[in-house]
């Protein structure tokens, strides 16, 4: 059952995907993606559609406990989406990622949050599960990429994240020519970073 809004939702521990979906504070989604919910969203034959006019699927993936949810493109070229999987760790702590992009010609737009609810409520613990120098090393590793030749143009930081559906590993690809250049394996709570090579 939905909830009444967002508050109860937070207040409950959520069990399904959608429950995640609908209870994680808007502040972990890029404004323009988490403001359609609440006010568009439909559901049809089974489908969550985030926007009526556009009629828009969402992918709900109980199974491999994922979400997700493209929005129609409300904003003139942008491709901008959201999504969520929940992650295993020790002592069964379930971490939740929360990625969602905005792009135009680059995708410096976008967000990765990494979310436990505890004592009733949402805890930010990124910093825990991906701390500063794995996050230094992401970007040290794109610089290199670039530099590499690999594109003609770079733009600081125009890089994406991809979390799995099946799987635990994190895809980092380059919004300029769509490459995966580093990934982000999950083991014992948190994650490493590391480099793909070309083919």
């Amino acid at each position: 059952m939905p909830y009444a809004n967002i508050a109860q939702a937070e207040a409950q521990a959520p069990t399904t995907m959608m429950e995640y979906y609908e209870s994680i504070p808007s502040k972990y989604f890029i404004p323009t993606i988490r403001d359609f919910i609440g006010k568009t969203k439909a559901q049809r034959n089974g489908a969550f559609y985030i926007d009526k006019e556009e009629g828009v699927p969402a992918e709900v993936d109980e199974k491999n406990m994922y979400i997700h949810v493209p929005t129609a493109d409300s904003f003139g070229d942008y491709d901008a989406s959201t999504s969520i999987a929940l992650f295993l760790g020790p002592q069964k702590t379930r971490t939740v990622a929360v990625e969602s992009r905005a792009c135009g010609i680059k995708c410096t737009n976008k967000r990765l949050y990494f979310l436990r609810y505890e004592n009733q409520r949402w805890k930010n613990v990124t910093t825990k599960v991906f701390p500063g120098p794995a996050q230094s090393r992401l970007k040290a590793a794109f610089k290199k990429y670039c530099a590499g030749g690999a594109q003609q143009q770079c733009i600081k930081n125009s890089f994406s994240y991809e979390i799995p559906q099946e799987g635990t590993t994190i895809r980092v690809w380059s919004s300029m020519n769509d490459a995966v250049f580093y990934k982000l394996e999950w083991a014992n709570g948190r994650f490493t970073g590391s480099e793909v090579n070309a083919s």
